[in-house]
């Protein structure tokens, strides 16, 4: 169990991120909101952020390294492209 705290915790902070992203790019940039591919990227990064946990957590799961490695960077990349969105 103990060794799932870390992916409930990411999971929770990029969907809860994405939503408030996702919102500040609504609400706040609607000319940015308008373009068609920044809509696409904004709500497919909190998506792919959650998948990646997914995989996260069947790598470690099934003790499978070269599955956990590379989830475990782009979740902690989808983390932080979702913070600078947030800030930018």
């Amino acid at each position: 169990m103990r060794v799932s705290f870390p992916l409930i915790f990411a999971t929770v902070s990029i969907l809860v991120l994405g939503v408030i992203e996702l919102l500040l790019l609504r609400f706040f940039n609607p000319s940015w909101w308008r373009i068609r591919w920044v809509r696409k990227v904004g709500m497919a990064l909190p998506l792919l952020g959650a998948a990646a946990v997914v995989l996260w957590g069947l790598g470690q799961y099934y003790a499978i390294d070269w599955l956990t490695k590379p989830s475990q960077w782009f979740v902690m990349a989808a983390f932080i492209l979702l913070v600078a969105l947030m800030l930018s």
